[in-house]
């Protein structure tokens, strides 16, 4: 839940998205641990290539990734 709770510094302007922080927030989080591991959950209006940058966030980091999705 770390952009979650600080989605205003990640969208400073409508539409315009900085993961900076994000990133930060998961390597002080997941540092040293044997298997980092980032679960992602989005809404079905986030648009894709916002997913696809936090993606590559965790790819870049080396973080398995599981994107969660709702149950039908």
């Amino acid at each position: 839940r770390i952009a979650e709770s600080t989605w205003s510094s990640e969208e400073p302007e409508d539409g315009v998205f900085d993961f900076t922080h994000v990133e930060r927030a998961l390597q002080a989080r997941l540092e040293g641990q044997e298997d980092p591991t980032v679960s992602l959950h989005c809404d079905e209006g986030v648009p894709i290539g916002e997913v696809v940058k936090v993606m590559n966030i965790a790819n870049n980091n080396k973080y398995r990734l599981i994107l969660a999705t709702q149950p039908e």
